[in-house]
């Protein structure tokens, strides 16, 4: 076993500046990363040194790509931070497969609650969950938030930032097929109870419908009305941006944000509305004002985020407390300011810790516990066991996550420059947005 660490990605601007802020810590360690591209590292776990993978979640994409990691030889660790707003056993298990469970040697988990649902659920993981947290939140402390910068922010401001989550029925993948084909062929109902599965997903799909439309009346009506404002639209990740350019066409002072980090428009906003989203949390860690305009409660499963934020079920209710916000600082919102601490630490008591340094400790014991030590002084030679496959990918997963070197030692020389603490190191490329960086003297 070797020391090196394997960091897939899928979307780059919900995942590389948690991945980098681990590189770091491994690095000081004397351990190896290789990050980059989900899709690149999956064609090429049996050309790779025997190292550890750490999965993002264990969803059945995932999973599969777990088996085979873990058949090459590979320790494989995972967390599931699909499920940063979760509270309850249908929301910490929903992304969840048998097949993930029994392909994990370690699952970090992001609350106490979180750990004991997964392990009942899954007795083989019992004694193998860490309550660590979520990594991404480690850059929200207060020593690390300016790394999370856009100077576009600053052009904008005074702005109302308007958060999505449809990436269910405006998914960047699926186009403009049918969202329940889609969830079929991504196994999402394989196993058992398979028609309950389908009637929960089709429940769900209706809920962000009319979330949807609802966020959609309330961004038209503040653009037409609201002065002295930009209308910032920032739709997640997972959603085709051109959507919103389109339903917000012809409207006054909207910008719509596509393929940008979140956190910097979430810490600069004057206030976020939106309707279920897990960036809440973000929010509240950044003390940024914000507003849940949730019609009706999820049909399946509680959301974290109702505890966080004041909730308004209507789009007239929801411009009413924008307004009474903007005008008076009066309403639901600012009444709101403060409630939330006690709800985050019950819920994730580990979001005020650092949390991607505690996922590389634990790594780098787990490595350790197997024989691989960290790199000498001369430097860090890890053989590859084949030639490695460079690998085609498809325009969304390209426009998902694409990096270079440059971006890569510029983001680890901006988190070292904060923490006062640089290691050496080069960057090698092993395929497009495919990158090892080794530990030098």
């Amino acid at each position: 076993m070797f020391s090196i660490v394997y960091l897939p990605i899928e979307i780059k601007h919900r995942e590389l500046p948690s991945r980098l802020l681990m590189a770091h810590y491994l690095l000081h360690a004397g351990y190896a990363v290789v990050i980059g591209n989900q899709w690149s590292l999956s064609a090429n776990h049996e050309n790779l040194a025997e190292g550890l993978f750490l999965f993002k979640s264990m969803n059945a994409v995932q999973a599969r790509s777990m088996a085979t990691a873990r058949k090459a030889g590979h320790v494989i660790v995972a967390s599931d931070e699909g499920a940063l707003g979760a509270v309850d056993e249908e929301g910490f298990l929903r992304e969840v497969t048998n097949l993930a469970a029994e392909n994990c040697d370690l699952f970090l988990s992001q609350s106490p609650t979180h750990a004991d649902i997964v392990e009942r659920k899954f007795p083989g993981l019992r004694g193998r969950v860490h309550v660590v947290g979520n990594p991404r939140l480690e850059l929200f402390l207060p020593e690390l938030r300016h790394v999370l910068s856009d100077p576009r922010t600053q052009a904008l401001r005074p702005y109302l930032l308007f958060v999505t989550n449809y990436g269910t029925i405006n998914s960047l993948w699926a186009g403009e097929r049918d969202p329940m084909e889609i969830a079929q062929l991504s196994g999402a109902f394989d196993g058992p109870e398979r028609e309950s599965k389908m009637r929960n997903f089709s429940a769900a799909l209706a809920w962000e419908r009319t979330n949807y439309q609802a966020l959609l009346d309330v961004a038209k009506w503040t653009a037409r009305h609201v002065k002295g404002l930009n209308i910032i639209v920032l739709p997640d990740p997972g959603e085709r941006p051109y959507h919103w350019e389109h339903a917000m066409a012809g409207l006054p002072n909207v910008t719509v944000v596509s393929r940008s980090d979140p956190h910097p428009w979430i810490a600069n906003a004057a206030l976020v509305v939106h309707t279920g989203s897990a960036a809440v949390v973000e929010a509240v860690l950044l003390d940024t004002p914000v507003l849940n305009l949730l019609p009706q409660d999820h049909p399946c499963r509680g959301l974290l985020v109702t505890h966080l934020n004041p909730t308004v079920r209507t789009a007239p209710d929801a411009i009413a407390a924008i307004y009474a916000f903007f005008t008076s600082r009066s309403g639901p919102i600012p009444e709101f300011r403060g409630k939330a601490e006690s709800a985050l630490h019950k819920y994730m008591p580990a979001t005020r810790d650092k949390t991607a340094a505690a996922f590389a400790n634990i790594m780098i014991k787990e490595l350790s516990a197997r024989g691989a030590v960290p790199a000498p002084a001369g430097g860090h030679p890890i053989p590859p066991r084949g030639s490695y496959k460079r690998c085609h990918r498809s325009d969304a997963d390209t426009d998902n996550f694409t990096t270079d070197k440059s971006e890569i030692t510029a983001w680890l020389g901006l988190i070292a420059g904060i923490s006062g603490a640089a290691p050496g190191f080069t960057v090698s490329e092993l395929d497009e947005s495919v990158y090892l960086i080794a530990p030098t003297p």
